[in-house]
């Protein structure tokens, strides 16, 4: 029973200071969308190296166009 009450306890508080990694990103990057896009890229060919995926979405690319809901879409330049 004790196991029990101590194992029915909440164990996470919310933090009020928690800030959300995307949020700390585009506060970082700014509005320049070359440095969000390099940002992107640079990330996705990091996930590529590191997880080295052996299925990914059809149409998925390291350039692909990206929408984030606190800018407009980031074209591939090429």
């Amino acid at each position: 029973q004790i196991l029990q009450s101590t194992i029915d306890k909440p164990y996470r508080k919310p933090n009020p200071n928690h800030i959300p990694h995307a949020e700390l990103v585009i506060r970082y990057l700014g509005d320049d969308e070359e440095k969000i896009r390099e940002f992107i890229v640079d990330w996705r060919e990091f996930f590529l190296d590191v997880v080295r995926p052996r299925f990914l979405p059809k149409g998925w690319s390291t350039t692909a166009p990206v929408t984030c809901s606190l800018h407009k879409e980031v074209p591939d330049p090429t």
